[in-house]
């Protein structure tokens, strides 16, 4: 399960800073992303969550062959 998150994590890590996000923690299987404030503006969390729901989706047959599920 931990090489699993950390791939993911890992995987996600571009769409959150090409969105100008900031990874603040991770916790357990979450990971936290923060803006700041005035920076970008307010559509770029969205379009950074369907980035990596892009992304995962993209990459679903490794993750499949190699850990058995699509995070």
């Amino acid at each position: 399960m931990q090489e699993l998150l950390t791939r993911f994590f890992y995987d996600i890590d571009e769409a959150i800073v090409s969105h100008g996000g900031e990874v603040h923690a991770y916790v357990g299987d979450e990971v936290i992303v923060t803006w700041p404030v005035g920076a970008r503006p307010r559509q770029s969390y969205v379009d950074c969550f369907f980035a990596i729901e892009d992304l995962i989706n993209a990459l679903a047959d490794r993750y499949k062959q190699e850990f058995g599920l699509v995070p």
